[in-house]
């Protein structure tokens, strides 16, 4: 995203230019292990703006992982009971796990 934010100064789509976590095109649609990462949010991304999703499936079902333009991260859903309360201002990667 922030390679796209160089070249068009901008996070939201510019004619034929789209950026690569768009939805709309297939390669905005990225598997990393067990995640599928996506844009995320009304509108997004915006011109300033974006939100990464990382939604995961298997193994990491029911966890959701966020970062957006800032670099601020967020745990909005886990998958197993006992690995903390979100919504969490980082990612909770292990059991018991506070920010």
């Amino acid at each position: 995203m922030e390679r796209y934010y160089q070249d068009n100064r901008t996070y939201a789509a510019t004619g034929a230019n789209v950026p690569p976590c768009d939805a709309s095109l297939n390669a905005g649609l990225r598997t990393v292990g067990t995640f599928l990462i996506t844009c995320n949010g009304p509108g997004a991304p915006t011109t300033t703006a974006y939100t990464l999703q990382a939604a995961g499936s298997g193994a990491t079902n029911n966890f959701i992982f966020t970062v957006n333009e800032t670099g601020a991260q967020q745990t909005t859903s886990i998958g197993m009971p006992g690995w903390g309360t979100v919504p969490a201002t980082c990612w909770l990667v292990k059991r018991g796990q506070t920010c």
